[in-house]
């Protein structure tokens, strides 16, 4: 969690409100890229995949989001396999990514009203 001793609450509070604004576009970032690697070999995808779960992964932590990281930390560890394999995937693996998305979605939702209501 963010050292709150160190920041005004009103900071704390918008900083907050932009991280759960952004989520939605990080995991679409990530649903892209797993589909573009779905389709065909891609280590752009894959490497963007990769850059996209860790920071979401670092950031949860910094606002305590603690129920998003195992989803993202799963979809980083993907796409540094898929970026390994240059940008190839095995269908099991797109499988994995397309449930590690879900559970992140349904996640977000739950930390965005967390946040906002904050």
């Amino acid at each position: 969690m963010l050292a709150t001793k160190q920041l005004p609450v009103e900071v704390l509070s918008e900083l907050a409100n932009e991280f759960a604004a952004g989520l939605p576009a990080r995991v679409a970032v990530m649903r892209e890229a797993v589909h573009e690697i779905a389709k065909q070999r891609s280590v752009d995808a894959a490497h963007r995949l990769r850059l996209a779960a860790h920071a979401l992964a670092g950031t949860a932590s910094a606002f305590g989001a603690m129920e998003l990281i195992p989803h993202a930390e799963r979809l980083e560890s993907l796409g540094k396999e898929w970026q390994e394999r240059n940008g190839a995937s095995t269908k099991a693996a797109v499988v994995v990514a397309r449930r590690a998305l879900e559970l992140l979605a349904e996640s977000t939702d739950a930390v965005i009203e967390r946040l906002r209501l904050r």
